[in-house]
């Protein structure tokens, strides 16, 4: 059980840090921060509608299924970039689409919330 606001907090620095990590062409830390951030704003989502949810890698998968399912390719598809990102792609091709992806389902978040996530320049 964690508190809305922390998942929050976390979901704007991981997303900073991947937007950062995309301009200085840090191309394998992009996926993983971008999707962390989704993640987190999935979770925090969750902690609104259920304050005692326990957030579990599945648990966020079959939320954004049911509840956010608009936005279920986009996820699937930034998990996908996020598990080769390391790996794979170094000319950063996958890591604006990364990008991308994260700030799609993360206006989606905003909008279900009524929040701010993503940085006002990046939006």
């Amino acid at each position: 059980m964690v508190d809305i606001e922390i998942h929050l907090k976390i979901a704007r620095e991981k997303v900073r840090a991947a937007i950062d990590a995309l301009e200085r062409e840090r191309f394998s830390v992009v996926g993983d921060e971008a999707f962390k951030a989704v993640e987190e704003a999935v979770q925090a989502y969750e902690s609104r509608k259920d304050p005692l949810a326990d957030h579990r890698r599945s648990s966020t998968f079959y939320l954004v299924k049911t509840e956010l399912p608009e936005v279920e390719s986009e996820f699937r598809e930034l998990h996908k970039i996020y598990r080769t990102l390391g790996y794979e792609y170094k000319d950063g091709e996958k890591a604006k689409q990364a990008i991308g992806l994260a700030k799609k389902i993360l206006r989606r978040v905003e909008g279900v919330l009524e929040v701010e996530i993503l940085p006002p320049e990046s939006a």
